[in-house]
């Protein structure tokens, strides 16, 4: 037997031991460490994502209601309110036909949430079949 058959059957009962080596502990340890660590940002991630589509749902809903109720007053006039962390402010303009609403919904660091306008007509409208 030659020095490479010897080489390679000690490398043959040297793999046939029971157990694993310190190494791959090692590695193992620090490949669920990292999946670990990726699920706890992508959680982290997602509970982040939710608070801010709940803060853009409430403006949407704020902006929308404030908008309704103004369009339906025949003299309405400009304001703001606080509501929480969100800033409500519209302003009415005077316009030929009615009023022009602009209402815009700002979270605490001034980002637009929301931002809608209408013309408001200060006459009611009434429907009616025609003949």
């Amino acid at each position: 037997m030659g020095p490479a058959e010897a080489m390679v059957n000690r490398l043959r009962h040297a793999d046939s031991r029971p157990g694993t080596t310190l190494v791959e502990v090692v590695v193992a340890l620090a490949a669920l460490g990292g999946g670990l660590a990726a699920i706890a940002a992508t959680a982290t991630a997602a509970v982040r994502v939710r608070s801010v589509a709940e803060t853009e749902a409430i403006a949407a809903a704020d902006g929308a209601w404030i908008l309704d109720s103004l369009a339906t007053q025949q003299r309405p006039v400009s304001g703001a309110a606080v509501r929480g962390t969100l800033r409500v402010d519209w302003i009415v303009s005077p316009a030929m036909h009615g009023h022009v609403i602009d209402v815009r919904v700002r979270d605490s660091d001034g980002r637009v949430l929301y931002h809608a306008g209408a013309i408001a007509s200060p006459w009611p409208v009434r429907l009616s079949a025609v003949p």
